[in-house]
C-alpha cells in the first residue's frame, strides 16, 4: 500500500460526524502529517496558507437538495488556483449519491482550479469505502509531491510530475468514464504526441498510460459497488466500458472475484480492499 511518508493533508469539513474522523485516522495511518482547517475560527488567509503547505486536500461535505454548505463554501470562495495547482484534492460526499448538481459544482470549481480530482460516496460501510479512497489520494500525492531541492531523489522516493503530465492525471480523473477516451486524445489535450506523451507519462508516474487509466476505472468501479445498488451493467458503463465482458474480465484481474462477489462479500464483512 502507497504511504504518504510525512506529506500533508489538508481537511476542510462541513460533516461532524463519524466519517471526517474516519477518514483523518486513515490518513494519519498512512503516515501523513493532517491538518484540518475550521471556519468557526480560522481565517480564509490561514486557510490559503494551510493549502499552499499542503501536499493535498480533502473536502467533506453532507449533499442535501442538491447543495452543499457552510466551510466548503466559504473555502472555495478564498482558494486561488496558485494555491492548489495540480494537487489531488479528495472529494467525499455524503447524503445524496452519485450525480447531484452540487457534486458536479464542486468538480467543475475544483477543476477550474486545476486540482486533480479523487470522488468518493460515503454510504453504508465507511471502511470499505474510505480505504480505496485513502489508498488513491496517497498514491496521487506520493507523485505529485515536488521533491526538495538541491538533493536527489532516492531510489524509493516519488517523482514530480511535469506540467504536462500533471495536466494529463487531471484530464484523466475528470474523463476516465468516457469510453472513448485514449492515449491520442489525451496526448493531444496537453499538447505532445503520442509517442512522447506515452514515453514521458511512465516515466513519471511509473505506470503505462492503460494502467493508469484502468486503475481509475476499477477504483471507480469498487467504490460504486460498495456505495450504491446500481446494476453490474450501469456500473460498467459509469467507469467507461463499452463491454460487460471487458468490465467483469478487468475486475477479475483486479481483484481475484467477479463485481457481483465483490458487493456481495464487501458488504458482508468478507473482504476489505487492499
Amino acid at each position: 500500500m502507497t504511504t504518504l511518508r510525512h506529506i500533508q493533508v489538508l481537511i476542510i469539513s462541513d460533516v461532524d460526524d463519524p466519517v471526517t474522523d474516519r477518514v483523518h485516522r486513515a490518513l494519519t495511518a498512512s503516515g501523513g502529517a493532517v491538518v484540518r482547517w475550521n471556519a468557526a475560527v480560522d481565517s480564509t488567509k490561514q486557510l490559503r496558507v494551510a493549502a499552499r503547505q499542503a501536499d493535498s486536500l480533502v473536502l467533506l461535505t453532507s449533499v442535501r437538495h442538491n447543495s452543499f454548505s457552510g466551510a466548503l463554501k466559504v473555502a472555495l470562495d478564498a482558494l486561488e488556483v496558485a494555491d492548489v495547482r495540480a494537487k489531488p484534492v479528495g472529494l467525499v460526499s455524503t447524503g445524496n449519491p452519485y450525480g447531484t448538481r452540487a457534486l458536479d459544482h464542486l468538480r467543475v470549481v475544483m477543476g477550474a482550479l486545476e486540482t486533480v480530482m479523487i470522488p468518493q460516496q460515503v454510504d453504508g460501510d465507511l471502511d470499505l469505502q474510505i480505504a480505496p479512497f485513502v489508498e488513491a489520494l496517497t498514491w496521487f500525492a506520493a507523485r505529485s509531491r515536488p521533491v526538495p531541492a538541491q538533493r536527489e531523489a532516492t531510489h524509493d522516493e516519488a517523482p514530480d510530475l511535469s506540467p504536462s503530465v500533471s495536466r494529463a492525471v487531471a484530464f484523466l480523473c475528470a474523463n476516465f468514464s468516457d469510453n472513448n477516451l485514449s492515449l491520442d486524445l489525451v496526448a493531444r489535450s496537453v499538447h505532445l504526441s503520442r509517442f512522447h506523451f506515452s514515453r514521458t507519462f511512465r516515466k513519471e508516474t511509473g505506470r503505462r498510460f492503460i494502467d493508469y487509466l484502468t486503475a481509475l476505472r476499477m477504483s471507480e468501479a469498487r467504490s460504486l459497488l460498495a456505495a450504491t445498488d446500481l446494476p453490474v451493467s450501469e456500473v460498467c458503463r459509469r467507469v467507461g466500458y463499452h463491454e460487460s465482458s471487458h468490465f467483469q474480465r478487468t475486475f477479475r484481474n483486479s481483484f481475484g472475484m467477479s463485481p457481483s462477489e465483490y458487493r456481495t462479500r464487501g458488504r458482508a464483512g468478507v473482504v476489505r480492499p487492499g
